[in-house]
């Protein structure tokens, strides 16, 4: 699944250190998250992370109420959330429980903090 992945790139020739923990949700990765709850939270969210606004073959609506039912109840696990590109419909779920004004912004990559 190529979109998810793409978070890995944002390192390439730049002074930062870029970490995705996706892998823990997949029993294929040497290492696992302990808890199953923990294992089935990565793993939803690695599923309905990424939108691509012009497929017609992704459910743009399916996958956000997916991501939204996700962070509902997993969205105190996330401190920072790292997004790349804009689209209100995501950013309204995302503001229930990010503030709304970045703490990081470099083009089309923004940083968010999880609201006390």
């Amino acid at each position: 699944v190529p979109m998810p992945m793409m978070n890995n790139y944002l390192g390439i020739e730049q002074n930062r250190l870029v970490w995705d923990n996706y892998e823990i949700g997949h029993y294929l990765f040497p290492i696992l998250a302990k808890n199953s709850a923990d294992k089935q939270f990565v793993f939803d969210f690695t599923q309905n992370n990424a939108f691509t606004l012009n497929n017609p073959d992704q459910n743009f609506d399916i996958k956000l109420s997916k991501l939204e039912a996700c962070l509902a109840e997993n969205n105190q696990k996330i401190k920072t959330l790292l997004v790349w590109g804009k689209d209100s419909r995501v950013e309204a779920v995302l503001n229930e429980w990010f503030e709304p004004q970045p703490i990081y912004e470099n083009g089309r990559m923004r940083v968010f903090r999880h609201k006390p």
